[in-house]
């Protein structure tokens, strides 16, 4: 049974335009596969499988320049305006980097550094996002950090550790754990949940890749 009868039999109590859509969209998707073999939709081409639905399917996956892919991510996932903004601003600004690279998170030296991830679920109600920096060691840079201006310094405050005991973590002792000190207060954090950053301004964009440098030791090229 072909696809488009499969579809037909499944839904065969909706309006005639839906079946028409299935049609038309199963059509185009099969003289696609047909004619243009180097388009593949695997895993390790990341978020691009947004595209399937898109009229964008139609020409080659391959040559979507980043920017426009990272314009049309966040419209997808529905950013707000200035979320958008920085998101291209980070974009544009990670070129100025060597060894860095995007494939929906950001990456250097064989790791994930950053990414705007969402903050709860989507089952729940609309999600909210966050820019996330992964950043181990901020006591090396604690001068830089207390110069930021104060949305940037916040999630340098709080104690996210729940001593929640994954994978046989101690009060003591646990490989996700975070320790710094923050005007000589001790603070806590887990590897999972620091650092989360909500001040969007896409003037800031310059400050999260300051703190990124100083992490990892980035060099501009």
């Amino acid at each position: 049974m072909s696809s488009y009868l499969k579809a037909r039999h499944l839904y065969a109590g909706l309006e005639p335009e839906i079946l028409d859509t299935f049609k038309l969209y199963l059509g185009c998707w099969n003289a696609l596969k047909d004619d243009r073999k180097e388009i593949k939709l695997s895993p390790g081409e990341f978020q691009h499988h947004f595209y399937r639905f898109d009229y964008k399917i139609t020409a080659d996956l391959g040559s979507i320049p980043m920017r426009r892919w990272v314009s049309d991510e966040a419209d997808y996932k529905g950013f707000a305006p200035g979320l958008k903004a920085l998101s291209l601003v980070l974009y544009e600004n990670s070129l100025e980097y060597k060894g860095v690279t995007f494939d929906g998170e950001y990456h250097a030296k064989g790791k994930r550094i950053a990414r705007i991830t969402a903050t709860n679920f989507e089952a729940l109600g609309e999600p909210g996002y966050a820019l996330s920096l992964k950043l181990s060691q901020p006591d090396r840079y604690m001068d830089a950090i207390r110069a930021l201006p104060g949305t940037l310094r916040e999630p340098f405050l709080k104690n996210y550790c729940n001593h929640c005991n994954f994978q046989g973590a101690t009060p003591q002792y646990c490989k996700f754990r975070l320790k710094w000190a923050y005007e000589g207060t001790p603070r806590e954090g887990c590897a999972y949940q620091c650092f989360f950053f909500t001040d969007f301004d896409a003037a800031r964009a310059p400050d999260y890749w300051r703190l990124l440098e100083l992490e990892y030791g980035l060099k501009k090229g």
